[in-house]
């Protein structure tokens, strides 16, 4: 592990209020408005149509079965479709252990990284408890859709 996915913090933040923030000083003004209008700018809204008489329609399914990603070489088109097929996905795997542990049920899906751990595709108890963990923090950017 190096420190790539580590992220700056200050002590006296980190006492006080017992959690990791980051701090960052910003002198744009482009930043400054982006920040103000990211704190301010409220809830997300979504319009929805709820009618009678419609098909039911999964949409998570549908969603979590188009969008796995499959690589392979030429010629072994079948072979990778079938292995993608058999294997799941980090979020298909905890809707299973969600089906199949009674105690994964009470907690949410923040919660279970303290509980459980992701290995080879499963979900599995921690052996050791889980108060003291290391967490990878990804990078995303802004501009990037849901």
């Amino acid at each position: 592990m190096d420190n790539r996915f580590a992220v700056p913090y200050k002590p006296y933040l980190l006492l006080k209020y017992n959690a990791h923030i980051n701090v960052e000083v910003s002198t744009s003004l482009h930043a400054m408005k982006y920040i103000y209008k990211y704190i301010y700018k409220g809830f997300d809204f979504a319009n929805i149509v709820l009618s009678a008489g419609q098909v039911q329609y999964n949409e998570i399914a549908n969603y979590i079965e188009r969008t796995k990603r499959v690589t392979f070489k030429d010629g072994h088109e079948e072979e990778a479709l079938e292995a993608a097929r058999s294997r799941q996905t980090m979020l298909e795997s905890w809707f299973q252990l969600n089906q199949s542990d009674p105690d994964a049920q009470t907690l949410l899906n923040t919660g279970i990284r303290y509980n459980y751990v992701y290995d080879r595709n499963n979900w599995k108890r921690r052996k050791r408890g889980g108060n003291k963990i290391v967490a990878r923090m990804y990078v995303l950017n802004v501009k990037d859709a849901e």
